[in-house]
Order: structure tokens, then C-alpha cells, then sequence
């Protein structure tokens, strides 16, 4: 079993003033949120740089790798968190 633990917030900057603005670029275009996107900055894979997950309306959750620094993030595209083989799907009601 995967279990998450995070709370959801609307943007924040990465913890020392680091990061940008609402608006977020992945593999060279800017992320399409969604009216219901919930994005989270969190070091998911423990590597010392905070990543980005962003939750979905019909409640998949992205994952956005970040492959820049902990100063200057960048991140590609985003594949889908997944347990045991598939798609996360968090229920929405």
C-alpha cells in the first residue's frame, strides 16, 4: 500500500524565496492546471530537491520530476504516481 502524506496548498515558493510564479513550465511549455489543479512542492523521491505533484479534477495525481536545483528548478514532463502497477485515482466525492 502507498501511502501519502502532504498537504494540498495553492502555490508556494520552493523554501528559501527560490521559486518563481504561478506560472510553471515542464518540458518547455507551461502547466496546464486546471480550474481544479492542486499543486504541491515536495522532495517525493528523497533526493533533496523538492519536486511538483499536482492533483487532478478526476483524481489522478501528476508527477513532475525536478531535474534542475534546489535554486533553479526545472521539470519535464510529468508521468502519472502509480501503485502497484497502476494510476493513482483519488475519489473526489
Amino acid at each position: 500500500m502507498l501511502m501519502l502524506t502532504m498537504s494540498i496548498v495553492s502555490f508556494y515558493a520552493f523554501s528559501q524565496g527560490d521559486l518563481i510564479s504561478s506560472r510553471i513550465k515542464a518540458g518547455g511549455e507551461y502547466i496546464n492546471m486546471g480550474v481544479y489543479g492542486a499543486p504541491v512542492f515536495y522532495d517525493f523521491d528523497k533526493d533533496g530537491i523538492k519536486d511538483l505533484i499536482i492533483g487532478e479534477f478526476k483524481g489522478k495525481i501528476r508527477f513532475y520530476k525536478n531535474v534542475g536545483s534546489k535554486e533553479i528548478p526545472q521539470f519535464n514532463e510529468f508521468s502519472y504516481l502509480k501503485a502497484e502497477g497502476e494510476d493513482i485515482v483519488v475519489p473526489n466525492y
